[in-house]
């Protein structure tokens, strides 16, 4: 095979891969904003356990917040794509 060939496979793949994680910081972050959000509205205990489930449940917590910062975005018709 061409090494320009491969040179260009992996650079596609490299900006196809940025590009996705781009994505999901930005859902993450929105989702993590109306989490945030969410659990304002209960008041201060709220907020500490939203806290807390950050740290100790960080993986839920996360996909979480990917999750809803998708849903979100599609709602409101600011997707980032």
């Amino acid at each position: 095979m061409d090494p320009t060939l491969i040179i260009i496979i992996f650079v596609i793949l490299g900006l196809v891969f940025i590009s996705l994680v781009i994505a999901f910081l930005l859902y993450g972050l929105l989702g993590a904003a109306c989490q945030l959000g969410w659990a304002m509205e209960a008041g201060f205990l709220g907020v500490v356990f939203f806290i807390a489930a950050w740290v100790f449940l960080f993986p839920a917590m996360l996909g979480w917040a990917i999750v809803w910062g998708w849903l979100e975005a599609r709602q409101k018709g600011n997707d980032p794509r």
